[in-house]
């Protein structure tokens, strides 16, 4: 199954499909919301929309975590993104790490009519390398990125194992540290 490039669907489409999934808030009821008929067919690409979900959220929790100093210019800088951490009630993510995002979208449970979606290592690695590359080098552009330090960013998240993603896949679920996928 083809995606679309992580840089045409990040320019072009992401802003109407937030708008679709229309919840600043990550967690089972939204995202299971978004998994059914008629808003499913509204997504220009679903896949796409979760990984980068999961991309901003994972860059969120890891700039909060190893480079506190530059959160607040790095959420001033990103796009907007249905945060994990906005969710309480426990709908599927209550632990608020990303790679719940990526679980509860290829097998979701909150309802019964809800279709999973299909997700591969080829679509991870190629989105993780746009946001771990352009769109982080964008960030350091900016007057409140110009210190931020991607070599230092990108080695912590090689050493945080919350920094992981998962993928079902006919064998089962196989999980990958993320940093891993920026050498594929």
């Amino acid at each position: 199954m083809a995606h679309l490039p992580p840089k045409d669907y990040f320019r072009e489409h992401y802003a109407a499909d937030y708008a679709v999934f229309g919840s600043n808030s990550m967690c089972g009821f939204s995202l299971g919301d978004s998994l059914i008929p008629p808003k499913r067919s509204q997504f220009k690409g679903l896949a796409e929309f979760i990984v980068c979900q999961f991309e901003l959220n994972l860059l969120n929790q890891a700039i909060y975590t190893h480079a506190g100093q530059a959160h607040w210019a790095w959420r001033n800088f990103s796009a907007p993104f249905a945060d994990t951490h906005l969710c309480s009630m426990g709908h599927g993510m209550a632990n608020h790490l990303p790679p719940s995002i990526l679980r509860f979208a290829q097998e979701p449970f909150a309802r019964p009519d809800t279709m999973p979606v299909t997700i591969t290592w080829e679509l991870l690695a190629d989105y993780t390398k746009f946001f771990l590359g352009d769109y982080l080098d964008q960030f350091r552009a900016t007057e409140g990125g110009k210190d931020f330090s991607k070599d230092a960013l990108i080695e912590a998240i090689a050493k945080d194992w919350d920094c992981s993603a998962v993928v079902k896949t006919a064998h089962g679920w196989e999980s990958k540290q993320v940093a891993e996928l920026l050498k594929t």
